[in-house]
C-alpha cells in the first residue's frame, strides 16, 4: 500500500491506499476501508463503500490536494514541511506522474541506454496523454510502474543512473 500524511485543520493525517482495477483499499489513521469505485477521469469518480455511494472529486493546486466528497470540500496540505519528503521518490534521476493518471505505455526496459530528453513513458491524466522524458542521458536503472497501472503524483515511475 501507498503511504501518504496530510494536514486537515492541523490535525495529521496518516493515509495508505491500494487501487486495483475497480476495487480499492484503505487505511486511514488506523482505520481500514475498502470498497468499489468507477473512475471518471479528470480526478472524478464514485465510490460504493458498504451500502453508501460517494461522488468525489479532486484536484491538486500546488502544494494542495482538494477534495469534493458528495458536495463537500475538504482541503488537505501535505504534513512534511520538507522539500524532499514532498518529492517523494523523485530526484534530478527520476521520472515522477505530474498528476494522477494511468500508464498507457512504458516505451523503455531496466539495463536500456536513453538519452536527455528520449520519451520513456506515457501517462494519460485529465483525459490528455502526457510524454514524459528522460531527465539524463544514462541507463534505466529501475521501473516501478506498469502498462495500465494507476499512478499517483511525485512517485518515482522510472529511475535513471547517469552517465558519467
Amino acid at each position: 500500500m501507498k503511504r501518504q500524511e496530510f494536514k486537515l485543520n492541523n490535525d495529521k493525517i496518516s493515509v495508505s491506499t491500494e487501487v486495483k482495477d475497480s476495487s480499492f483499499k484503505a487505511e486511514v489513521d488506523g482505520e481500514k476501508i475498502s470498497g468499489s469505485w468507477l473512475n471518471f477521469g479528470e480526478g472524478s469518480a464514485i465510490a460504493k463503500i458498504d451500502d453508501k455511494t460517494f461522488r468525489l472529486a479532486a484536484v491538486k493546486h500546488k502544494d494542495k490536494f482538494w477534495v469534493s466528497v458528495n458536495g463537500r470540500i475538504y482541503i488537505f496540505d501535505s504534513a512534511h514541511d520538507d522539500d524532499e519528503y514532498n518529492q517523494g521518490a523523485a530526484s534530478e534521476n527520476s521520472v515522477t506522474a505530474p498528476m494522477p493518471g494511468k500508464v498507457i505505455k512504458v516505451l523503455v526496459s531496466e539495463g536500456e541506454a536513453v538519452e536527455e530528453s528520449q520519451p520513456v513513458i506515457v501517462v494519460e491524466a485529465m483525459k490528455m496523454e502526457h510524454t514524459l522524458r528522460a531527465p539524463v542521458t544514462g541507463t534505466v536503472k529501475s521501473l516501478h510502474c506498469e502498462d495500465g497501472e494507476q499512478v499517483e503524483p511525485g512517485v518515482a515511475l522510472i529511475e535513471f543512473e547517469a552517465a558519467e
